[in-house]
């Protein structure tokens, strides 16, 4: 098990600047910043013949090495491109480009093309020959996601070959979007071609220095190909190191926030478990107009909580040199680089407890070309909720836990699956309940459901509450006696009527033959960003959301923020039963005390410093007394004292 976080710092280089930006190396080493150096090149060509990149950018590299007066053996080299990102430069290069489904070429060059190959090989040659202590791949290495497959002359005369026929790019699209079993060849005809460019890079370096280790950044969509590809260029003996695709540039707002955090976590599920996983700390193009560094502070802090063992910071401006525009990102990770150990640390010895609010799939699904090329998880899960109601948001990897499902996340799972999380406990919206009576589990769930086919639904009558609509019902009609009805939909004939008429239930309650309990909301998730499907954001949801977790658990939810401020959270349980509980302020307000509710009582809090000690909190009138002030996040450790109160 890895014990401490590795993080790379990427860093250009920039002629005639080798000085500062040794210097500014040494210093990211010496304030734990980072642990390695990754000098950045981009090495797509360009130019007819093409520019031998490697060996100007090997001349710079060699420069940066000789004014750096730290440890050498933490200097590597970031491939920033090879394929390309897209950008066409001023001079293209004459290699085969990706072509696209419209038939027009992408500035990517193909990975088939023996040319290019050729051109790749002298390139890793020549870097090998300069000893780094490591080399990187960069993002830009896939066929998937921003890709959606290459339709060129060379992959149409291979797919040709590997189905036995010829195809035109039109009638091969045609054949993809009608037949799985040539979908998945053509998938494997792409993950081979990257493999084939990925073992001329591995043979390259190990010609020369065997011994340098290779790694992989990967994207959201191309996480099926990450494995493969980070074995073939890891080298032998050395660990599989991936940086996974969860960045948040250009994304000033936090409502977003746990939806980058599940894209990480269905990243990091999908990738084999001796992987070490890095996060994508990336403030592209490196400055606070596009993301703050407490912003990266958070974003670092919730990709430790999800499972990533270090990061790959790109806090340095990469095309001119502008020091003033990385000092905030710098200060901030100086400071919190205890912060960020202890944090790794506490995760590494807790366990995801209560429920999983989105549950991950085993393996990524299957997303081929032409028309699922960009998906990994879940479009919707019950994070969208729970994850700004200051609800515990853990998602997990088929946990052995109650969870919670969409009609969206249930495309993940084979019916294997389903049964395991049927058997031990599930909240469900009605899309999920439709899907799962379609797929003939309707006997698990003490229900019939299908769409809608009633009157407008006005709201939802909980006790005395009355629920404000969600936009999108489904139609639940209890299938067995023991089914229990725990709230109604109703209809108005106006919005000034007092009159409400019962048009079927809202929620219903069972408990299915292995004795797991199964809750069922007629409505599906809304959007918190459009007025009509706002019904789940407001006070009286979040205490019935309270009630049914407790409900499906079997014991009252451990801990929760019970106020109105948008607050993500985060629980976790350690072996000898304390918690680790975090908490990220998504809203615009500061809070001067954090209130927390609780079946238990506190009988000690600590909190992680920025150096990394834990530190003890006081707690009043049920609050932590200290402040939570808008994008910060704070994580505590809290014992408790006796057994919970009953649900």
């Amino acid at each position: 098990m890895q014990t401490r976080l590795k993080t790379f710092h990427v860093m250009p280089l920039l002629r005639g600047r080798e000085a500062e930006l040794a210097a500014d190396a040494e210093r990211l080493l010496n304030d734990g910043v980072c642990t390695d150096v990754a000098c950045m090149m981009t090495l797509v060509p360009e130019g007819q013949p093409a520019v031998n990149k490697a060996q100007i950018l090997g001349e710079r590299f060699t420069a940066f090495r000789d004014a750096f007066k730290g440890d050498r053996s933490r200097i590597g080299i970031l491939a920033q491109a090879t394929i390309g990102h897209g950008w066409t430069p001023d001079e293209p290069a004459a290699f085969q480009k990706i072509t696209r489904t419209d038939g027009t070429p992408a500035y990517q060059m193909c990975p088939l093309d023996t040319d290019f190959q050729e051109y790749i090989r002298k390139a890793f040659l020549h870097l090998a020959n300069l000893r780094p202590a490591f080399v990187m791949i960069d993002d830009d290495f896939r066929l998937l996601n921003g890709r959606n497959g290459c339709y060129c002359p060379l992959h149409l005369a291979e797919i040709g070959r590997r189905l036995n026929r010829t195809f035109t790019r039109e009638a091969l699209l045609d054949v993809l979007r009608q037949d799985e079993s040539a979908a998945q060849v053509f998938d494997a005809l792409l993950l081979d071609s990257l493999l084939q460019l990925a073992g001329v890079i591995r043979d390259a370096i190990d010609a020369i220095a065997p011994g340098i280790p290779g790694s992989f950044c990967t994207c959201y969509g191309d996480t099926r190909h990450a494995n493969p590809i980070a074995r073939r260029l890891a080298g032998a003996g050395q660990p599989r190191i991936v940086r996974i695709n969860n960045a948040r540039y250009l994304s000033p707002e936090m409502r977003s926030f746990q939806h980058r955090m599940y894209h990480g976590a269905v990243q990091i599920a999908g990738l084999d478990p001796d992987t070490i996983i890095l996060a994508e700390t990336d403030t592209c193009p490196q400055n606070r107009y596009s993301s703050g560094a407490n912003l990266m502070h958070s974003h670092y802090t919730g990709s430790i909580l999800e499972g990533c063992h270090g990061a790959k910071h790109w806090i340095t401006r990469t095309r001119t040199y502008q020091p003033a525009s990385g000092e905030a990102y710098r200060e901030v990770l100086a400071k919190y680089h205890g912060f960020y150990e202890t944090l790794f640390q506490s995760v590494q010895a807790s366990q995801p407890v209560g429920y999983a609010a989105a549950v991950l799939p085993t393996r990524p699904p299957f997303n081929p070309p032409p028309e699922r090329f960009g998906a990994c998880g879940s479009a919707r899960t019950w994070g969208s909720v729970l994850g700004v109601m200051g609800l515990p948001c853990n998602f997990a990897r088929m946990p052995d836990l109650p969870a919670l499902l969409t009609g969206e996340d249930l495309e993940q799972f084979p019916d294997d699956d389903v049964r395991r999380l049927l058997a031990n406990g599930l909240l469900l919206d009605g899309g999920a309940a439709e899907k799962l009576c379609r797929r003939g589990f309707g006997a698990a769930l003490g229900v019939r459901a299908g769409p809608w086919d009633g009157p407008a639904v006005s709201g939802e009558l909980w006790g005395d509450a009355f629920l404000g609509s969600t936009g999108h019902y489904t139609r639940l009609v209890p299938e067995h006696p023991q089914t229990r009805i725990h709230s109604m939909l109703v209809h108005r004939q106006s919005g000034v009527s007092e009159a409400l008429t019962e048009i079927g239930p809202a929620v219903t309650l069972f408990k299915n033959a292995q004795g797991a309990r199964v809750a069922i909301y007629a409505a599906g998730l809304g959007s918190q960003q459009n007025l009509t499907t706002f019904g789940f954001y407001d006070e009286d949801r979040k205490r019935q959301l309270v009630e049914l977790l407790g409900w499906v658990c079997g014991q009252p939810v451990d801990f929760y923020y019970p106020g109105d401020a948008e607050v993500y959270l985060k629980l976790r349980r350690f072996g000898d039963g304390r918690y680790l509980l975090a908490l990220f302020n998504l809203g615009h307000d500061p809070l001067d005390t954090i209130p927390l509710a609780s079946a238990y009582r506190i009988s000690a809090a600590h909190m992680i410093t920025p150096s990394g000690t834990w530190r003890k909190v006081a707690l009043a009138d049920g609050a932590l007394q200290t402040t939570l002030l808008p994008a910060q996040p704070k994580v505590f450790r809290l014992a408790v004292a006796g057994a919970a109160m009953p649900a």
